[in-house]
C-alpha cells in the first residue's frame, strides 16, 4: 500500500487481513476499508454475532439499514441480505481506526433443479457509512474479483502446481502471472479462451504485438 495510490478507494481484505494495524494503514492513505470478520477475533466475532441475533429476535431499532436482492446464477436462486449496525455498539470500536459500520451478509440459495437449500452468513468491519446497498455492491465486487483472479491463476497458469521455492521466485512468478493476465484480459475477444490466446501469441508475431501493444 505504500507504493500504490489508494486515496478515495475502498480496500477489501479477507479475514487474514482483518487487523487493526492494516485498518490504520488504509485510513492513513485516505482510503476506506472493508474487512472480513471471522473467529480469529474471538471476542469481537462473538459480540457481533450476538448483536445481529438480537436484530433477528426483534431488536430492529439497532439495524441502521438493510438491503435484499434476488440473484439467479449457476442454477441457483439466491437471496442476499445485507444488514448494517453502528460500530458504536461494539466495545472495541475505538481500537479500529475510523470504524463506522458492522455488516452482516446472509446468502440463502435454492438449487433450481433439486430444490436443495443452502445458506451462509458473513460479517464485516468497515469505515464506510451504513449504506447496505452500497456495501453489498462492494462485497459482491470483492468476491467476483477474488473468484475470477484465483480461478485464472490456478486453471490457466497452474499456479497451485508451481514448485518454485528458491529465494524470491514465488513472488516474482506471481507478479509475472498477474502482469500477463492484466495484458490478456483487455484484449480478449469473442469466445477464444485465454489459454488459446497465449498459444496463438506464441506462434504468431502479429497477434503477439496486438496483445502486447493493442496494434
Amino acid at each position: 500500500m505504500d507504493i500504490i495510490d489508494i486515496k478515495s478507494a475502498v480496500v477489501t481484505i479477507d479475514a487474514m487481513g482483518c487487523q487493526k494495524k492494516i485498518a490504520g494503514l488504509i485510513v492513513s492513505h485516505e482510503a476506506d476499508y472493508l474487512l472480513a470478520l471471522k473467529a480469529n477475533h474471538k471476542n469481537l466475532y462473538k459480540q457481533v454475532k450476538s448483536l445481529f441475533s438480537g436484530v433477528d429476535k426483534g431488536n430492529t431499532q439497532i439495524c441502521l439499514d438493510t438491503y435484499s436482492q434476488n440473484v439467479h446464477a449457476h442454477g441457483r436462486i439466491e437471496t442476499r441480505t445485507v444488514d448494517c449496525i453502528s460500530a458504536d455498539l461494539v466495545a472495541s470500536k475505538n481500537d479500529w481506526q475510523n470504524l463506522q459500520t458492522i455488516v452482516r451478509v446472509r446468502y440463502n440459495a435454492v438449487c433450481a433443479k433439486t430444490g436443495e437449500h443452502s445458506s451462509q452468513t458473513r460479517y464485516f468491519l468497515t469505515s464506510l457509512p451504513p449504506s447496505a446497498r452500497r456495501i453489498g455492491g462492494v462485497i459482491k465486487s470483492h468476491w467476483s474479483i477474488e473468484g475470477t483472479l484465483h480461478w485464472s491463476l490456478d486453471v490457466i497458469f497452474e499456479e497451485d502446481k508451481s514448485k518454485a521455492k528458491k529465494n524470491n521466485s514465488q513472488v516474482n512468478l506471481s507478479i509475472l502471472r498477474k502482469t500477463a493476465l492484466s495484458i490478456l484480459l483487455p484484449n480478449k475477444q469473442g469466445r477464444m479462451s485465454l489459454k488459446k490466446m497465449m498459444f496463438r501469441a506464441a506462434l504468431e508475431q502479429d497477434y503477439l504485438e496486438m496483445v502486447l501493444f493493442g496494434m
